[in-house]
Parts: C-alpha cells; structure tokens; sequence
C-alpha cells in the first residue's frame, strides 16, 4: 500500500525536530554546568575557549549534546575538545541525518507516484473511448471481409455454373 504524503511529511517534520540545532545559550549552559567536573588547564582561558567550543557544538541538538557531555564525564579524566564531544554522538547524529534523507526521498517517490496516478486517472476516459473506437473500426473492417468473402464465393458459384 503506497504510502500517504502527509504520513512522509509528518514523519519528516518529526526527524527535523530531532535535528534542530541546539541554541548556542543552551549550548554554553550544558558546558558550563559539566565544566564543574574538571579542573581547567592553566593554559586554557575559558574566557576564549568558550566561544569556539560553543560553535563547534551548536549544530548538535541538545538532546545529543547532553548525552555526549553525560558520556565523556565518565570517560575523560580532562576537559574533552570539540571534537572529543561530537564523536560520542556522532552515530546517533549522523543516523538522524542519514533517516531524513531517506524519507524525503520516499516523499519524492510517493509524490511522484501520486502524480502517475492522477495522470493515469485523467487519461482512462480518453483511453477507453480510443479502445471503443478502434473496437468498431475492427469491426467495420472485419464485416467488410466478411461481405467481401461472401460476394467472392457469390461470385465463383455463379461462374462455376
């Protein structure tokens, strides 16, 4: 059974909010509260930092932020980089990016197949009165034969009289 439109772009709608990106205040506000878990470097002015690691990880939801941040305060014993944040989460991201993909091609597809089928629809009268009509032309052609067939053998009972 094709699938509806609306179904696909509900299902569309509902992915591209897993994906909306975190805020970037929301984004300092998850770092800040677990930054409290690690002594900062001395060599590291979070005053600087801070802004950099927030726009490396404002394209993260904040979902997945969270769930990243929750991992790496059990398994690093510093403050992680960026990058470090983003690849607890990354199969999780990627996952949600690969789906919505997948369903707007399947929108694609469905809106395609509605199109065919609305073309089809609008094209079965014209069709069945084309069929109609080569119907009688054959039938036309096939008693004219028949007559034809008929005065032949009229023809050759008369001759061979």
């Amino acid at each position: 059974m094709p699938v509806s439109l609306d179904d696909v772009d509900g299902a569309i709608a509902v992915v591209e909010r897993m994906l909306a990106p975190a805020k970037p205040e929301d984004v300092a506000v998850v770092l800040g509260k677990t930054l409290v878990m690690w002594t900062p470097p001395k060599e590291l002015n979070l005053q600087d930092a801070m802004p950099l690691y927030v726009h490396a990880l404002s394209d993260l939801p904040i979902d997945l932020l969270r769930s990243a941040m929750a991992k790496v305060t059990k398994s690093c014993e510093f403050f992680p980089r960026p990058a470090t944040i983003r690849d607890q989460v990354a199969s999780e991201f990627s996952a949600r990016r690969h789906t919505l993909s997948r369903l707007k091609a399947a929108r694609g597809k469905a809106a395609h197949e509605q199109a065919l089928e609305r073309q089809r629809q609008e094209r079965a009268p014209a069709k069945a009165a084309e069929v109609r009509e080569i119907g009688e032309r054959l039938r036309a052609m096939s008693d004219g034969m028949v007559a034809r067939t008929k005065a032949m053998k009229g023809g050759a009972m008369r001759a061979a009289e």
